[in-house]
């Protein structure tokens, strides 16, 4: 099994923020403004893979890392940005509209249509990410054992994942709010403002979202995956994300951890 080092991690972060510098500025963020970036990377073990892995990543930022006695070829596969959601009075039952628009939900989105255009392709008998296998129920795609896909988020996520202790003996606080059913934040002072391992839904000052907060629904990918129920119909198993890399922002291990496991 391959150890991600912090400079792996670092890697990660920079092919993200350097593909999103090389986008048109068009539909960016102005130079006051403020919003989160989100990526997924497709790393691929040169030891174990080949020319026909290697066709598949097309024209996307690379970028090659050692890491042990691996070396790691990298590409970012989808990007997204956004802090934005609908709230309930706007949602749309045809799916015409996109209900949540944080980075994180847009990225994983940007991903799934990656993979179901590299399932295309190996559906029609070109070389992509995915083999194909023979199982009980007829053939399965399989994701190639040298490839593995990592996302890189540049704030940490919102709700449980942003709730943790500050030397001021406050706490670092979020504005996802205690889902219909759950118990409410106490709102005392200090670090007993907010409860612990209740599910969230989106922030926000207008109408109320029952979009889940980001934090609950990497919990979620890290279960279920990130390729979403049509995907997984061909798929013998989910495609995880291998790690997940936090840019420079307030962070804590411990909360993470537990927003993301427990």
């Amino acid at each position: 099994m391959v150890q991600y080092s912090a400079d792996f991690a670092r890697r990660v972060a920079a092919l993200c923020c350097a593909k999103f510098d090389d986008l048109p500025k068009s539909g960016k963020p102005q130079p006051r403004e403020w919003t989160v970036l989100a990526g997924v990377v497709q790393c691929i073990e040169t030891s174990m893979s080949s020319r026909r892995v290697g066709t598949c990543m097309g024209e996307n930022s690379r970028g090659d890392v050692g890491c042990g006695n691996h070396d790691l070829h990298l590409s970012v596969v989808a990007l997204g940005t956004g802090t934005k959601c609908l709230g309930d009075s706007k949602w749309c039952e045809l799916g015409t509209r996109i209900h949540d628009s944080h980075a994180e939900v847009v990225a994983k989105r940007s991903f799934q249509r990656y993979l179901m255009d590299q399932a295309q392709v190996q559906l029609s008998g070109q070389p992509s990410i995915f083999e194909t296998i023979i199982s009980a129920h007829g053939p399965k795609l399989k994701l190639r054992k040298a490839i593995t896909f990592h996302l890189y988020v540049s704030f940490t996520p919102c709700g449980d994942g942003s709730i943790f202790p500050q030397q001021c003996l406050d706490t670092n606080r979020t504005g996802a709010k205690c889902a219909p059913g759950e118990a409410l934040d106490p709102k005392a002072p200090g670090s007993l403002y907010h409860r612990h391992g209740v599910l969230r839904t989106k922030p926000g000052r207008g109408p109320f979202s029952s979009s889940h907060c980001c934090s609950d629904k990497l919990f979620r990918w890290s279960v279920l995956g990130a390729q979403g129920c049509l995907l997984m119909g061909i798929l013998q198993c989910p495609v995880y994300f291998e790690s997940i890399t936090f840019g420079a922002c307030p962070f804590n291990y411990d909360a993470i951890n537990r927003a993301l496991h427990t």
